[in-house]
Order: C-alpha cells, then structure tokens, then sequence
C-alpha cells in the first residue's frame, strides 16, 4: 500500500512540474499585444487601422450581438447577416 501511495505521489509531483513548466513557457514566450503590435510592420499597422477592416470587425461584432440575442444557431448567421444588408439598404434610400 505505501509503495503505491509513493507512485502516485511522484506521478502528481511531476506531472504538476510539467504542467508548470508548460505555463511558465507560455508566458515567457507569448508577446503582449503591445509588444506584438510595435514588432509589425507599418502596412500591417496601416492595414489593422484601415477604416474597412474597422468596418468588418464592426459588422463581426454586430452579427455576433444579434445571434446571442435570437434563438438561431450561432453557426449559421446567414439570416442575420441578410437583415443587416436589408437594414442597411432601407438607410440608404
């Protein structure tokens, strides 16, 4: 009984060092988003900060908003985004 006792023992003490090991990698090695971001280059900056790309995300955004609120599937927001284009066109006119 108490050489399984010391198997199991050692089983979690090294799995929780690998586990940590694994997290303390992680963190060491994955950029902050400000980090990440003044590494790009400036047409990759240019291109995140362009007007169309904030107006997809916008649109993104809003798909997502409207599918939480409805009873449709989430991975199915066609009709949503048909209703976005509607509402958009009676803007227009």
């Amino acid at each position: 009984m108490s050489s399984s006792l010391v198997v199991y023992t050692k089983s979690l003490l090294v799995g929780g060092f690998i586990i940590g090991l694994g997290y303390g990698l992680m963190k060491i090695t994955t950029p902050n988003t400000e980090d990440w971001y003044a590494k790009l280059s400036p047409d990759l900056k240019e291109q995140i900060n362009s007007p169309e790309t904030r107006k997809k995300n916008e649109l993104i955004m809003e798909v997502l908003r409207r599918t939480a609120k409805s009873d449709k599937p989430v991975y199915d927001p066609r009709q949503i985004m048909e209703e976005i284009k509607k509402e958009e066109e009676m803007k227009k006119r």
